[in-house]
């Protein structure tokens, strides 16, 4: 990320941070509000993604490796919400 301005350096530590900080709250009690902040996050850092493959190094690509199975883990399981309340009639 070298290339890449410091503000955008310093907005994927703290959304860095505050995923980890998320996911061991999750982990400890899961609530469905700690699942939609987690989800938010997820979100900033798949924009963080798109940008450093657009603007940045192939080595700041490789910092997003480790959210890869995680984005698509919450995505599965917005997929199984969404459905669910279809089939309530929601």
């Amino acid at each position: 990320m070298a290339r890449l301005h410091t503000s955008v350096k310093a907005y994927f530590r703290r959304t860095h941070g505050e995923v980890l900080r998320l996911c061991a709250a999750y982990i400890n009690k899961p609530t469905p509000a700690l699942l939609h902040d987690l989800r938010v996050n997820l979100k900033r850092i798949r924009f963080l993604r798109t940008l450093v493959r657009c603007y940045g190094s192939h080595k700041a690509q490789a910092l997003f490796l480790p959210y890869q199975r995680l984005l698509r883990a919450a995505g599965e399981i917005r997929s199984y919400q969404m459905n669910r309340f279809r089939v309530a009639g929601r």
